[in-house]
Formats: structure tokens, sequence, C-alpha cells
């Protein structure tokens, strides 16, 4: 079984791959980047916790 810790990273890796196919990745909007990646990772970070609370892990 894999550890809690690289499915999170996966999961990350995922929604970047996601995010850079979805507008190409432009230094201009870097910071916007950085922004929306923090907010994306805490919105995340609260559902993983939501699903893996109703699981019972």
């Amino acid at each position: 079984m894999k550890g809690k810790a690289q499915q999170v990273s996966e999961q990350k890796r995922k929604m970047q791959a996601f995010l850079e196919s979805k507008r190409g990745v432009l230094p201009a909007r870097q910071s916007f980047n950085k922004n929306f990646g923090a907010q994306a990772r805490v919105a995340a970070m609260h559902s993983i916790q939501r699903a893996s609370g109703r699981r019972g892990n």
C-alpha cells in the first residue's frame, strides 16, 4: 500500500499538471499561480481530511 504522503504528493502533481494544461504557465502569471496554488492546496487538504474522516481512518 502507498503511504499517505506519497498519495498526497501524487495528487499535487496531478493538480499541477491539470492547472498547467488549463493555461500555459506564463512568467507574468507566476504570482497568480502561486496564490491560486496555495488556495487550491488548502482546499484539497480540507477535502482530503473530510474524506478520510468519513472513512474513519
